[in-house]
């Protein structure tokens, strides 16, 4: 029995087969396969690749990395670890360029993946977890952070009770300008009525001084009835019809009253107004104070996580966390 190299067309393990079989079973993912056309796939990947070896094809991934083309570095590792998975150099490189370019705020590599490092590389696991774990931590207090300053942006006084004071206030004044509107115009009226009633009792007298007892007479008694008429109308706000035709409307002293209260009504609801004003700006500093002790709060949670990396990144004696992560890699390919 002769065994060859191979590739299973399904999962892209490398495989070791014997090539006077028609077809086997892929010990990885299960899927039969023909041995001749998984051999012809292996020796398509070789020689696509330059029949490079994975620790040059590493070292191609590293290139990257430096020179952050993290795309192209990222297809490298993913390559060797799909073509050797039982290689931690694969695994290790994918995290580090998920974790590099930020697409992966933690360092990806599962428990196996770790399983399969060497130990000159698991004696890094504490410290590049707890750098990945601080960029974890400061990201999430960053979001917080937005969060808050969205929160502050849309504190805005809750006007909605103030406008509809604002509004009953405004038709109350409205009411109060028809009402002294029309107090001004029976004012006027009486005044009219009153001088023409006066008029007409002084000609009744002078009628009645001289003899002409009927005439006279019966004007001083209509202007009499008329002057009460018109004192009764104004008095309680009954609207009539005069003698010549003229519609006096509303009364004097309904009208005086009537404005008394809206001004009383005006008073009264600019004093609640301002009330719930003083409240609803009590409300809102007490919201900004909230606020700003939670923003406080988070910049020294943030000052706390930078020291404790800080302290981390200066242990590693390395002047940054990615040349750090990118040395153990690079330091350690011919383990």
């Amino acid at each position: 029995m002769s065994l060859v190299k191979a590739q299973c067309l399904n999962c892209g393990a490398n495989l070791e087969v014997d090539n006077s079989k028609d077809a086997a079973i892929c010990p990885y993912c299960k899927t039969a396969y023909i041995v001749e056309t998984a051999i012809e796939q292996y020796n398509h990947k070789i020689n696509s690749h330059g029949a490079k070896s994975t620790t040059d094809m590493i070292k191609d991934g590293i290139a990257q990395i430096r020179l952050e083309k993290y795309d192209d570095a990222e297809k490298k590792f993913h390559e060797i670890s799909y073509d050797n998975p039982e290689d931690w150099r694969g695994w290790f490189g994918l995290a580090l360029t998920e974790f590099l370019s930020k697409t992966n705020t933690m360092f990806p590599m599962n428990e196996k993946s770790w399983d399969l490092c060497p130990a000159e590389i698991r004696m890094h696991k504490e410290t590049i977890i707890q750098i990945t774990d601080y960029n974890k931590k400061l990201e999430d207090e960053q979001t917080n952070q937005m969060n808050l300053l969205d929160q502050g942006q849309s504190i805005t006084p809750s006007n909605h009770v103030i406008n509809k004071r604002g509004n009953a206030i405004s038709e109350l004044h409205a009411k109060l300008n028809d009402t002294e509107s029309r107090l001004s115009s029976t004012k006027t009226t009486v005044l009219v009525f009153s001088a023409i009633y006066s008029i007409l009792g002084i000609i009744g007298f002078i009628q009645f001084m001289h003899g002409r007892r009927i005439i006279g007479g019966f004007l001083l008694f209509a202007t009499a009835l008329a002057l009460l008429g018109l004192l009764f109308t104004q008095v309680l706000g009954i609207n009539y019809d005069n003698i010549l035709g003229i519609h006096i409307a509303n009364g004097l002293i309904p009208l005086i009253n009537r404005k008394k209260s809206l001004m009383n009504d005006i008073e009264s609801l600019n004093k609640k107004k301002d009330q719930e004003s003083e409240k609803i700006l009590l409300e809102t500093n007490r919201r900004i104070e909230e606020l700003n002790n939670l923003k406080a709060c988070q910049d020294a949670e943030i000052s706390r996580l930078e020291n404790e990396y800080q302290q981390i990144i200066k242990k590693t004696g390395f002047a940054s966390a990615n040349e750090y992560l990118i040395c153990i890699l690079e330091k350690n390919i011919y383990l």
